[in-house]
């Protein structure tokens, strides 16, 4: 694993669906410049929102919590979704419970297609 705190984030548009794609690692050093760099981003005409996650590495509590937020923001009539998630990340994703409050596909397309 990693111990650097690096992330990377990229977009992608059509009309009024986002997939962001992060890399990396999101943990207490990082979540605040990907919280601002994903919230700085968001168009007030995006209705669904897809976080793609299969190249992230690592994601701690404050990490969660900007997925948190991004699913409050995205929350009806928007959508929100993960898409991607590695074993890692699953594991994480399911012990906190967000398995139960956000929708999880495995490809972006399937998100788009089904959030």
């Amino acid at each position: 694993m990693n111990d650097q705190p690096i992330h990377k984030v990229d977009w992608q548009r059509d009309g009024t669906a986002v997939v962001v794609r992060i890399a990396g690692r999101v943990d207490s050093r990082n979540a605040f410049d990907f919280d601002q760099e994903v919230h700085t981003g968001v168009l007030s005409t995006d209705e669904t929102f897809v976080l793609d996650c299969s190249s992230l590495h690592y994601i701690s509590s404050a990490g969660l919590r900007v997925m948190l937020k991004l699913a409050k923001a995205f929350s009806k009539p928007k959508r929100f979704a993960l898409c991607g998630l590695t074993e890692n990340i699953t594991e994480i994703i399911t012990i906190s419970g967000f398995d139960r409050i956000i929708s999880i596909f495995d490809t972006a397309e399937q998100a788009l297609a089904n959030a």
